[in-house]
């Protein structure tokens, strides 16, 4: 499985695409504090990654992790 880049854009990270968002959100929930029991389902998920890969395929899975990142440091405003 080829790693992406950091600056890699999600619409072209390729088969693994997919694999690489499911990685990023689990990260993204545990960053944010979401216990594991409360992850949302396949259904959720599948739903989260297509909206990631069709919406905002023109950001990195770097770009995501520097927004949460600030979010939760509360750097943006954002709720």
């Amino acid at each position: 499985m080829a790693k992406a880049s950091s600056d890699q854009r999600v619409r072209d990270l390729g088969p693994d695409g997919q694999q690489e968002i499911r990685k990023l959100l689990g990260q993204l929930f545990i960053l944010t504090g979401l216990r594991k029991e409360n992850f949302p389902d396949e259904l959720q998920t599948a739903l989260l990654i297509q909206f990631i890969s069709e919406d905002l395929g023109n950001y990195s899975l770097e770009d995501f992790r520097i927004a949460f990142r600030l979010a939760v440091k509360g750097d943006l405003d954002a709720e």
